[in-house]
């Protein structure tokens, strides 16, 4: 129940002078707040990206890219058992697959399950594993155990995601990946990724993209290799669902190729491959292909890890 005036007059002071406002409109406020008229402050990019033509966002209109598979991987919280001197053992199960995007069908599988240990615990792990291969990792404390666990679970699923893409690539496929290009190996066929979260800031003025509307692509621009093992890579930004009414990043992906050429028929692909809303918070970004290959694969979950 709602405070009266007295009551907050004496619990304020006789200073408060309560506003009588008319009914709110949060719907309109919202939507004024993203498109805040004037000069906007316009941060520094974090790589210098190279921007290409044409200028100026642009409705989606080409032919879907024929897709033969999307790649996705999965990594289930490891199971974590305490040792010796409270030093952690975890259990990791990873997998990565590629499905035909319409169907389902599966097309290429990896999957391994491992036990990570310090190396003070090798042999006692070694006696116990009964056959499960080891990973021994340098660090001894536990604090430092738990994060080396969780860093070697999720590298190795990035790597068993890669070696599903060398598996299926070949001339004449595109291959759509979930998530960045960065360290993608030149090769034969072409390939995409579906960035779904913005961490880093690419380019110095993001209000393009914040208004960016539903079946929108923003300017596209160049992303060199940073790094050793990184390839130039194409980028644009899409929106899959109309956001006047929510945050800025909603139904808000970044797709990358290989290939310049890519960015328009691949987001044309992307628009047709959306999800309506779903008990997944994240449907927004969430293709179903993607969708598809992720729950197939963790079908495959041992029941234990499950």
């Amino acid at each position: 129940m709602s405070a009266s005036v007295a009551e907050l007059v004496e619990r304020f002071g006789a200073g408060f002078v309560p506003e009588v406002a008319p009914p709110y409109d949060l719907r309109a406020l919202c939507r004024r707040l993203g498109r805040v008229p004037g000069p906007l402050p316009e941060l520094p990019p974090r790589i210098q990206v190279r921007i290409l033509e044409p200028p100026g966002c642009q409705r989606v209109e080409a032919v879907p890219a024929r897709v033969f598979g999307v790649i996705d991987g999965i990594q289930p919280p490891a199971r974590v058992a305490y040792w010796r001197a409270g030093r952690p053992l975890g259990l990791v199960y990873v997998a990565a697959g590629c499905v035909e995007p319409t169907s389902g069908e599966p097309r290429a599988h990896e999957e391994r399950l491992l036990i990570i240990v310090s190396h003070l615990d090798e042999g006692w792990a070694r006696d116990l594993a009964s056959g499960v291969p080891i990973a021994v990792v340098r660090e001894r404390y536990p604090a430092e155990l738990v994060s080396a666990i969780s860093e070697l679970h999720r590298r190795l699923r990035h790597r068993l995601e890669r070696d599903v893409l060398e598996a299926v690539r070949a001339a004449g496929r595109l291959v759509v990946v979930d998530g960045h290009l960065r360290d993608v190996a030149p090769g034969a066929g072409a390939v995409a990724g579906i960035v779904k979260s913005h961490v880093f800031q690419y380019l110095g003025d993001e209000r393009e993209i914040a208004n960016l509307g539903e079946g929108e692509l923003s300017n596209p621009f160049q992303l060199p290799a940073v790094h050793d093992g990184e390839i130039d890579r194409f980028s644009a930004y899409l929106r899959l669902h109309r956001a006047e009414e929510s945050e800025w990043s909603h139904g808000l992906v970044r797709l990358e190729t290989t290939d310049a050429g890519l960015l328009e028929p691949v987001a044309a692909w992307a628009l047709t491959n959306r999800q309506g809303p779903s008990a997944d918070p994240r449907w927004p970004v969430h293709l179903a292909a993607t969708a598809y290959c992720e729950t197939w694969l963790r079908s495959r979950i041992p029941p234990i890890l499950g």
